[in-house]
């Protein structure tokens, strides 16, 4: 027992059993997973936002996004992107619980072939953005084509067992939205 005995440093037992590339995520992942949401003029550029890949990270080069003066933009970099694309941040829920979240703001969509809109779900913290969507969130939609500055609006019930909140912006095929005016507020 004494030959295989590792001495524990700062009384810091489950540390010593970590993976050091492990601790690090998990360090990440805490810093960007918070209670209120952060960055929503994104005068920080992309801080506290993901990119997300709904048919996978192999299909994630299909979009981009890029700040500029206050706003966001979520576009397909080819003409026959594959799934869909989702700008999201993610707060934790406790403090949402029992309550109704409201995600608002500005979008104007350009040569949009699907969909694009704002994107608002609450689930579990290991869940893919999109897998809850429809179980537990909202969504609104833009149609095809272009479109000038328009407010938008979705709302979901928090349940009891939410871990996180999701919420940001969507784009489904060709095409480029942009976000400005964010805001997410919490009900009774």
């Amino acid at each position: 027992m004494d030959r295989l005995a590792v001495p524990v440093r700062d009384e810091d037992l489950p540390a010593q059993f970590i993976p050091a590339a492990a601790a690090s995520q998990l360090a990440r992942r805490a810093e960007r997973w918070r209670f209120e949401p952060r960055n929503l003029a994104f005068t920080g550029g992309l801080d506290r936002w993901e990119l997300f890949g709904a048919a996978g990270e192999s299909h994630l080069q299909d979009y981009s996004c890029a700040t500029d003066s206050r706003s966001v933009t979520l576009a397909s970099v080819i003409d026959e992107p594959h799934g869909s694309a989702v700008l999201a941040q993610t707060i934790f829920a406790d403090d949402y619980r029992g309550r109704t979240v409201a995600f608002r703001g500005e979008l104007r969509t350009q040569d949009v072939a699907g969909h694009a809109g704002l994107h608002l779900a609450t689930g579990g913290a290991n869940e893919p953005p999109g897998a809850h969507l429809y179980r537990r969130g909202a969504g609104s939609r833009t149609g095809p084509g272009s479109s000038d500055w328009a407010r938008y609006e979705v709302s979901a019930q928090v349940p009891g067992d939410a871990e996180v909140v999701r919420f940001g912006l969507s784009l489904t095929g060709r095409g480029r939205v942009d976000l400005r005016n964010a805001e997410l507020t919490a009900g009774a």
